[in-house]
Order: structure tokens, then sequence, then C-alpha cells
């Protein structure tokens, strides 16, 4: 089951994005956030902006890493998390997969989406045509 994407018709930069819903087991939570599809970018990252209604004020994170990226440098605390997409049609119709799920505990230098890195769509079969406006991630 091919999973869809969209591009935001108002960004000229014409990025590819996906909604999924976030899970999080630790925390049984979950909100659905809209994610960059990042070929460059090695790991899944939730952004700061993204982070709000999924923690408490003062969630204690296990792993706590700095990194850096286009937007800036962060500091980044790993969560186990679940992300799904649906595409409509059958209630089974579901696509699960497990994630190392790098949260920003701080903003960036500029203004970041959530990324969906390489550790993610490496399993997926990517095709994006722009002219058309057509995103699919196939995890078959």
């Amino acid at each position: 089951m091919p999973i869809s994407g969209f591009f935001d018709p108002s960004d000229p930069a014409k990025r590819p994005l996906l909604n999924l819903y976030v899970y999080l087991p630790t925390v049984d939570r979950g909100a659905i956030r809209t994610f960059e599809i990042d070929t460059g970018a090695d790991m899944t990252m939730l952004s700061y902006q993204d982070r709000v209604g999924l923690f408490e004020p003062g969630h204690e994170f296990t792993n706590i890493q700095s990194g850096h990226g286009v937007s800036g440098a962060a500091t980044y605390g790993l969560e186990t998390a679940v992300l799904l997409a649906h595409n409509g049609g059958p209630r089974d119709n579901w696509f699960a997969r497990p994630a190392a799920l790098w949260v920003a505990l701080t903003p960036a230098v500029s203004p970041a989406v959530s990324l969906l890195g390489r550790d993610f769509i490496a399993a997926t079969k990517l095709y994006m045509d722009i002219a058309n406006g057509i995103v699919t991630l196939d995890p078959n």
C-alpha cells in the first residue's frame, strides 16, 4: 500500500511532505505531524515546535545529544516511537513502523520542520513527481 504525500503549493522550494501519526509509547500519547521527506537527513527528527503537546514539561529523555543540520544546531533527546500512516480504504490499511525519533529539545537557529530521514525512508521506494505534485512512499 503506497503512502501518499504532498507538496505545499505555497512553498517555492517544493519540499515533499508526509503526514504521519506519531505514537509515543513511553508517554502513551500521539498526534499527527507533518514531516519533510529528507533524503539528506540521516535520522528522523521531530522539530522543537512539533514536540509541543506530545510531552509534559520536564519530560526526561534518557539519551541526549547535540547535533546540527541546515537549520542550525540543537539538542536532541532520543525517544522510541511508532510512526503510522493511512492511505484511506479499509481500517486495516495502516502502515506502521517503529522508529528511533530524535526530538529537538532546543529550537534551531532557523525555524525547522520535522524530518523523515533515511533511517525511515531507506526501507521504502520513494517516488516524487514535482510537476504533477505526486509523492509516494511504498513500504513493500
